[in-house]
């Protein structure tokens, strides 16, 4: 058993956990203490959760470019503890519930990625997956598999992330932009989240954690952003990002997809933040346009007595 700290984190007999509590949950961060392990051994290695579809648990985080660099989210999960006596054990003729038990539970919270995240990192040649059977019990597991290339993406259709969305992700990444999920009550989340209370990161957290996934501005479904973007920053954390420096919408750039009225709702949900439109050709190429409604007239229909009007002054 190793020693406790002084602070608040505990040790458990496990080499690869460290408990921590945060907020009232319980941080398990996971790492490898061997000392002889490898040095090719990449610094960030998650794995397939077959209980979180589209996640990906993080089992070893040992870059800074990780840990600052905005990438995961925090999930809690409640983790059975066993069983506590309630009873005084006494024998005695008392009706006191002698030998009644409780099944006591902690919350634990672990570090995910999504899938657009993990496949950046992969290709910047800094994380491994592993394929585990959640189900099984360490025992049971046989060793994990290293999922390559062709597997990882092919989880993008059945995660439902399109593949444009994707590397409009890795293009705004490579420019070291905070890429975050957009969902419909983020900014009236992040109006109210000033970051005081654990009660507001809570609900941010909540909402970051079940963001969908990104999808594309069409005229043929609800139109709506992609992704919320901030500037690079070592000090950038979801539960407290503040407001966008601007929002992305995706669409392909040889089809016509986007009419006026799709932009004018587009403007409308983003309530004066910057918008930017990324376009994807077929060879991956990734152009972006920033879009305003800045010096842009009213445009209305003419009414049957306005257009009666203009005639007559014409005539």
């Amino acid at each position: 058993m190793m020693p406790k700290s002084n602070n608040d984190d505990t040790f458990d007999d496990t080499p690869n956990t460290i408990i921590s509590k945060e907020g009232g949950d319980m941080l398990v961060e996971e790492g490898d203490n061997d000392e002889e392990e490898s040095k090719d051994q990449l610094p960030i290695c998650c794995h397939l959760d077959k209980n979180l579809k589209g996640m990906f648990r993080v089992t070893r985080a040992k870059s800074k470019a990780f840990q600052s660099g905005g990438f995961g989210v925090t999930v809690s999960t409640e983790v059975s503890t066993g069983q506590e006596d309630n009873g005084d054990n006494d024998d005695d003729d008392d009706d006191d519930n002698n030998g009644d038990t409780t099944k006591s539970s902690n919350r634990e919270s672990h570090e995910y990625l999504f899938l657009e995240e993990v496949l950046f990192l992969f290709e910047q040649g800094m994380l491994e997956c592993h394929d585990i059977h959640n189900d099984d019990t360490p025992q049971q597991q046989e060793p994990p598999v290293v999922l390559t290339a062709p597997t990882l993406y092919g989880y993008l259709e059945p995660f439902h992330v399109p593949t444009v969305a994707y590397l409009t992700y890795a293009h705004l990444r490579q420019q070291t932009f905070r890429v975050v999920r957009y969902t419909e009550q983020r900014l009236a989340l992040l109006q109210d989240n000033d970051g005081s209370t654990t009660r507001h990161r809570r609900r941010l957290r909540k909402d970051v954690q079940t963001a969908p996934p990104p999808t594309l501005a069409t005229t043929t479904t609800p139109t709506k952003f992609a992704y919320c973007v901030y500037p690079p920053s070592s000090q950038f954390a979801k539960t407290h990002p503040g407001m966008p420096s601007f929002l992305v919408a995706v669409t392909h750039y040889n089809q016509s997809s986007l009419d006026y009225a799709t932009v004018r709702t587009l403007l409308q949900q983003a309530q004066g933040i910057p918008i930017k439109i990324a376009t994807v050709s077929d060879s991956g190429t990734v152009v972006m346009f920033g879009i305003t409604d800045h010096g842009v007239p009213p445009l209305h229909k003419e009414s049957s007595t306005e257009a009666n009007n203009n005639n007559n002054k014409d005539s």
